[in-house]
């Protein structure tokens, strides 16, 4: 879509240029302000593709939280998303930026005064794991296709859910030798 003007994103207020899919650009024949407090939605996918915000005019990045919902899949071991692009952006950088997934860690740039970058780095599932058999799970999931499993691991958005879902698929009868030696002396 088009916004023709100028938009300020205050405190709890919510920038979303589109839905999962198709992915979206939302085009503003103006200025853009994101003050503290606020949000800027952003869907990503591991091809590549992502919504975008472009302005004619500045960026004013004086607060303001990156929120990325990655859409679940083998990312590359990193990934570049071009996010805002504007006519000049001032020497503002957004607050901060979140993922939805422990397997991806997110990172802003603004290698020029007309963008803003987003990096997703990815991680193995291997890297949530603390056991052995959590260890080959997650290497087996890593090494297959992209299936309902790997999705389900993926969006675990904490380490101790990821290793809880690695001990539910591993077929481990107990969870660790604590609870082996506590279930022999029975």
């Amino acid at each position: 879509g088009t916004l023709i003007g100028n938009f300020v994103a205050a405190d709890g207020g919510t920038i979303a240029p589109g839905a999962a899919t198709p992915f979206s650009t939302l085009h503003v024949t103006g200025d853009g302000q994101f003050n503290v407090g606020s949000f800027y939605n952003v869907n990503v996918n591991a091809a590549g593709q992502t919504d975008k915000l472009a302005l004619t005019g500045t960026a004013t990045l004086t607060g303001g939280t990156v929120q990325v919902s990655a859409q679940p899949g083998f990312y590359a071991p990193q990934t570049n998303y071009t996010i805002v692009t504007d006519g000049t952006r001032n020497s503002t950088t957004f607050a901060g930026v979140t993922v939805n997934s422990i397997f991806l860690t997110p990172t802003l740039t603004y290698p020029s005064q007309q963008q803003v970058v987003l990096t997703l780095s990815a991680l193995p599932f291997s890297s949530a794991a603390a056991t052995p058999n959590q260890t080959a799970t997650a290497n087996a999931l890593n090494a297959g296709s992209f299936n309902a499993l790997a999705s389900a691991i993926f969006t675990q958005t904490t380490v101790a859910g990821a290793r809880q879902a690695f001990n539910a698929l591993s077929g481990e009868i107990f969870g660790s030798v604590q609870n082996t030696l506590a279930d022999e002396t029975q």
